[in-house]
């Protein structure tokens, strides 16, 4: 068998097993701990962090454009859902049960099951999670990385992002990627490399097998600090896209690294030292035509070496 239909074979079995612990679970899948009795957790009701977040208007694009596909289409790619699922609840703290009666609304092929099965058993944390966030705190960015990680190579030419996000389409790549950069400089370097039960990702419970996904990533991400706000042609941030709710981090990447053909690099290198390698076909056709967009940067340290921890 394939690894495409291994994958399918997996996804089945999890169908299976969701289909299966629902019967389990009864009512506590629709309590707030979750079938796991989950708590320790202090949850928002704010209504306006949730409207921005139906609405797609977070500030992380690919969050942005998952929540837009959904109230246009009535349906999202699996890794949308995750990403959006566990922003509202890891990031915004919004009562996780909000995120799912929400999805249960505009979902054509929801299931009980399904839908609110991947919100108790995937997005609301497990018990080690809890306690991970307890002992390492990551209240002061976003803590959902793979919002920012996964389009590197899920939508490796932002042409599903653009296509819900078209006031991000005159940005360069990277920016339209991480379009706080037009306000923000690189500042520390900081470790973010996936373990065991990490308070980042939100798939990290239990979870061991890091490198078959993540083997391309260098595990280091650079905190940001505000810098004078730059314009590319008429965009503002702020005006034509909003500023991120949570306070963004830039991951690093290595483009020669990637497993996938790619739009990345095409801003100057000194202004991104958290993406280094070659530029991907289009983003160094897309260079030649735009100049410095970025003018200079002032970040910390350089793109490879140790970076210090976050805990």
């Amino acid at each position: 068998m394939g690894s495409t239909g291994a994958r399918l074979h997996t996804e089945l079995l999890f169908r299976d097993f969701l289909r299966f612990s629902t019967l389990s679970w009864g009512t506590k899948l629709f309590k707030v701990g979750g079938p796991f009795q989950v708590s320790g957790l202090k949850w928002s009701y704010d209504q306006k962090l949730f409207a921005k977040w139906k609405s797609g208007q977070t500030g992380y694009p690919f969050v942005d454009a998952g929540m837009r596909e959904l109230a246009a289409t009535g349906y999202i790619s699996h890794l949308h859902r995750q990403c959006c699922a566990s922003f509202l609840v890891r990031d915004m703290c919004l009562d996780w049960r909000m995120g799912a009666e929400h999805f249960e609304s505009c979902l054509l092929d929801h299931t009980p099951d399904a839908n609110w099965g991947n919100w108790a058993y995937r997005i609301l944390q497990r018990p080690s999670l809890v306690e991970s966030r307890v002992k390492y705190p990551v209240e002061q960015h976003i803590s959902t990385l793979e919002c920012i990680l996964w389009p590197a190579v899920h939508d490796s030419h932002l042409e599903h992002t653009l296509c819900w996000l078209p006031e991000l389409a005159a940005l360069p790549r990277d920016l339209a990627r991480e379009p706080w950069r037009l306000e923000t400089v690189a500042d520390q370097r900081i470790k973010v490399k996936p373990f065991k039960d990490s308070p980042l990702w939100f798939c990290a419970a239990n979870r061991m097998n890091w490198d078959y996904e993540y083997f391309w990533f260098p595990g280091h991400a650079w905190t940001v600090r505000p810098r004078k706000a730059i314009k590319v042609g008429d965009f503002c941030l702020g005006r034509d896209y909003p500023r991120p709710l949570m306070p963004a981090l830039n991951l690093e990447i290595d483009l020669d690294a990637l497993p996938v053909r790619h739009s990345w690099g095409d801003t100057l290198e000194k202004d991104r030292p958290h993406i280094w390698g070659v530029p991907g076909s289009m983003a160094q056709h897309n260079r030649a035509g735009q100049g410095n967009v970025m003018g200079k940067s002032k970040g910390k340290g350089k793109s490879k070496g140790k970076g210090k921890p976050n805990w």
